[in-house]
C-alpha cells in the first residue's frame, strides 16, 4: 500500500480509536487497533522491500544470481513505450 493512503487511512483509524474510547465500545477499540497494526505491518513490508529494490527496479539479489538484472519490462518493451530499446 502507498504510505500517503496508509497515512490517511491510519489518521481515520486513530480517530475511531478514539471515537470508541468516547462512547466505551471495546469492540470499536480492539478492531480498529487491529486495523491499524495491519496498516503499520503493510507500511513495513513496503518500506522494507522498497530498500530492496535496485535502481532498475529488480529485486537486488545480484549477489547471489548468475543471470544479470535486467530491466523488468525488457521481455515486453515496445517502441512505443521504451524508445531507447530499439537496439534489443
Amino acid at each position: 500500500m502507498n504510505p500517503r493512503m496508509a497515512a490517511i487511512i491510519g489518521i481515520f483509524q486513530i480517530l475511531w480509536i478514539y471515537y470508541g474510547i468516547l462512547i466505551i465500545s471495546r469492540p470499536v477499540v480492539v478492531w480498529n487497533v487491529i486495523g491499524v497494526l495491519i496498516n503499520f505491518f503493510s507500511v513495513g513490508a513496503y518500506a522494507y522491500f522498497r530498500g530492496k529494490e535496485s535502481p532498475n527496479g529488480d529485486l537486488d539479489d545480484s549477489a547471489t544470481s548468475s543471470v544479470p538484472n535486467k530491466n523488468r519490462f525488457s521481455e515486453y518493451s515496445c517502441t512505443y513505450c521504451h524508445p531507447t530499446d530499439l537496439g534489443e
